[in-house]
């Protein structure tokens, strides 16, 4: 892809990494950095409406993410799974946050497991797999 970087972006990437060299691991991590992966994320992401090469489905990088922490709707301690596809393989920050609403577990809910499920469409995800297994 040689695709030019929007304006202030690389400002934004600089002062970002500037600030992530001073970050200490355990403490909240910087806004610019948030921001910067965010922007970067956006970046890569084609159009909604944009076609693909020769109109093959748009393909998604999906993960599962596992969080443990109190449900919203009854307070007790649960366990949750989102699957969420995106256009590029960046699992960002805000993308986390994003799916543990998603989970429905509250906000002092932690994130204890990320798999890589593949890059595939959303049919290929959604698809009943008892057929390719072998038996």
């Amino acid at each position: 892809m040689n695709a030019k970087l929007p304006e202030g972006l690389i400002d934004l990437l600089n002062s970002a990494a500037d600030e992530l060299l001073q970050w200490h691991h355990g403490s909240a991590l910087p806004e610019r950095l948030m921001a910067a992966s965010d922007e970067l994320s956006r970046f890569d992401a084609p159009a909604p409406d944009e076609g693909t090469e020769n109109d093959l489905p748009q393909k998604y990088h999906f993960y599962a993410l596992n969080y443990i922490g109190d449900s919203v709707q009854s307070g007790d301690s649960s366990i949750a799974t989102t699957y969420s596809g995106y256009p590029d393989k960046l699992l960002t920050l805000s993308r986390i946050e994003e799916a543990k609403a998603h989970a429905r577990v509250g906000p002092n809910s932690t994130l204890v497991a990320a798999t890589y499920l593949g890059y595939m469409s959303k049919e290929e995800f959604t698809a009943n797999s008892s057929e390719d297994s072998a038996e």
